[in-house]
């Protein structure tokens, strides 16, 4: 009696460790996936406001060469070649008509979702906009979605919100 009494208390322990191991195992990859998502929001909110604030920042002078080069530096796949598109056709033909110079800083930038590889921001901005000698100020805000390419945060899509 008493050597089954053993059996069976061996067999307990050994389905409680295994369980044990199994609640240690899928609750330290919860903790580690946390960890990597917290990074990306961090990484991804700081690369959302630096690359609005360069991508909607230029002068007539550098607007279809340096701005080029950011778009590229910042943006992936089909936002960046319409944002391209859209600064040969229409940004840089009428920021050097009209001597137009736009200073874009951000205010704030917070998360809507986030993942490991893709995080989606909300960034607030001011824009100082000069045509020839006349500044006007205005606000906005952009949905920006941000994904990790090579360890770079790349802009995917922004939306005006």
């Amino acid at each position: 009696m008493n050597r089954i009494r053993v059996d069976v208390l061996r067999a307990v322990l050994g389905i409680v460790a295994i369980v044990a191991a199994i609640v240690v195992g899928v609750n330290g990859y919860g903790l580690w996936d946390d960890h990597l998502v917290e990074r990306a929001r961090k990484e991804a909110v700081a690369a959302a406001g630096r690359a609005v604030e360069e991508m909607l920042s230029y002068t007539p002078n550098t607007v279809d060469t340096e701005l080029q080069q950011v778009i590229d530096d910042n943006s992936i796949s089909a936002f960046r070649d319409e944002f391209n598109r859209y600064v040969e056709e229409q940004l840089a033909p009428n920021a050097k008509e009209d001597q137009i110079t736009n200073v874009a800083t951000t205010q704030a930038v917070g998360v809507v979702s986030a993942s490991r590889e893709r995080v989606v921001a909300l960034v607030f901005l001011n824009q100082v906009a000069t045509i020839r000698d006349q500044s006007t100020i205005s606000g906005s805000r952009l949905r920006v979605t941000m994904v990790s390419v090579d360890s770079r945060w790349m802009v995917e899509e922004w939306t005006p919100v």
